[in-house]
């Protein structure tokens, strides 16, 4: 009897350990919108499609198509600003992506991100090794969702 107590303490200590931890990651995602830029960086230098795929919108994982890290020999952030300039938010809800989708600008944040990428040796890609500047749009659906990426670009 004394067995089956200790398994199911067991069981259940191990099923509260992880809800906590699953829910302290969804709430650093709720409450930082800058942090899942960094997540989006730090997943592709970690090769973890996983957890790269948790920072999309399900159009960006779309847009994206198959993911691939094997050709990235390392990503590393250089800077990362939000953008206060407003037209950048007005053109995503416009004439962007953001369009029709009901975002509003409370739930929507840009992020200008200037970044280093090297690539293998041989492999062929759209970009050379180097350092590049884009915008990040982040979006929540309400104020209890998760912030994703939604659009990028220069």
């Amino acid at each position: 009897m004394n067995k089956n107590k200790n398994v199911v303490l067991i069981i259940l200590i191990t099923i509260i350990f992880s809800v906590t931890a699953c829910s302290k990651q969804n709430t650093s995602q709720i409450e930082n919108p800058q942090s899942v830029v960094e997540n989006y960086f730090t997943s592709m230098n970690e090769k973890n499609v996983d957890e790269h795929l948790k920072t999309l919108s399900e159009d960006e994982k779309k847009n994206q198509g198959k993911i691939n890290f094997d050709k990235i020999e390392y990503i590393n952030i250089i800077s990362i600003d939000e953008e206060m300039d407003t037209k950048f938010k007005e053109g995503y809800l416009k004439n962007g992506q953001g369009e029709g989708k009901g975002i509003s600008k409370e739930n929507l944040k840009v992020y200008k991100v200037k970044y280093d990428v090297k690539y293998k040796e041989g492999t062929i890609t759209a970009r050379d090794s180097g350092t590049y500047e884009e915008w990040y749009w982040i979006i929540r659906e309400n104020s209890n969702s998760p912030w994703v990426i939604d659009d990028a670009g220069v």
